[in-house]
């Protein structure tokens, strides 16, 4: 079920910078180029990087996402932990946007709809608004994969 209200942000300003251009460039400083070349490696088809604020943890989670290409990706499955709501099972949003001061990001809700008919997913916006597990991600991957891909966001059972 689609839901016109995006969700986020919850820790911009705090944990990074809540001015767009302000954080574009500290996304830019903290994210390594990638390797483009012909004989580069080829992207990861998964990445595990930390959700800390950029202060802390950006150069890490720059690292990572530095070795993402824009045409290779057309959707990401972001997966972090519940910081504030216990709960059986996982959750999915119902909205159909996540909102990061660099911009909107669309979410695969033929995807998201799919997942939520498994028994164990629940849709369920209200785990997602304070969680920055997920947020902190999210303008790396806006920078380095512009706007031509689609999120599914879950929080799984902590």
């Amino acid at each position: 079920m689609k839901h016109s209200e995006s969700i986020g942000p919850a820790v911009a300003g705090q944990w990074y910078p809540a001015e767009r251009r302000a954080l574009r460039s500290l996304v830019e400083e903290l994210t390594e180029p990638g390797d483009t070349s012909d004989d580069a490696p080829p992207a990861p088809r998964g990445i595990v990087a930390p959700h800390a604020g950029f202060a802390y943890s950006g150069r890490v989670a720059g690292t990572a996402f530095g070795r993402l290409r824009a045409a290779a990706v057309e959707r990401v499955i972001l997966l972090g932990p519940s910081h504030y709501e216990a709960f059986e099972g996982g959750r999915l949003p119902r909205s159909d946007r996540y909102r990061t001061p660099l911009g909107e990001i669309a979410l695969d809700r033929a995807i998201v709809d799919r997942l939520a008919r498994q028994a164990c997913l629940t849709l369920d916006d209200e785990p997602f608004r304070p969680e920055h597990s997920l947020e902190a991600e999210l303008p790396f991957l806006q920078a380095r994969l512009g706007d031509r891909w689609q999120l599914v966001p879950v929080l799984p059972t902590p």
